[in-house]
């Protein structure tokens, strides 16, 4: 056979693609697709507020009742306060003989009693 008869056929390249979007057999789990992730949101920064002057001067029980009055004094105004109650933004949110504990906005604080 001469050279002359025989001839190299040309190469072409496939055109199409094979996407692996089954179930996994072995793990139960779906391919991951192509989607481009999912950017999370920046949180805006909350300015704080400033602090509020909170002094605990005590507290009392009434006679034959559950619940405790606690003296607490706000930007130099003394109140009397009892649990879960807000006076000029700032509320009661738990309390015993010697801490109580409030809340204001930006704010949580635990306060012990000033003698």
């Amino acid at each position: 056979v001469s050279m002359a008869e025989f001839s190299i056929p040309e190469i072409y390249n496939d055109s199409f693609a094979i996407r692996a979007n089954y179930r996994d057999p072995f793990l139960g789990t779906w391919s991951k697709s192509d989607k481009p992730a999912k950017t999370k949101k920046k949180l805006k920064k909350v300015p704080l507020q400033p602090k509020i002057p909170i002094v605990y001067s005590g507290s009392m029980a009434e006679n034959g009742k559950k619940g405790r009055m606690f003296f607490v004094t706000i930007n130099g105004k003394q109140h009397l306060m009892k649990l879960n109650q807000t006076v000029e933004m700032v509320r009661l949110l738990k309390g015993n003989k010697q801490t109580i504990t409030v809340r204001y906005p930006g704010h949580t604080e635990t306060i012990a009693l000033q003698k």
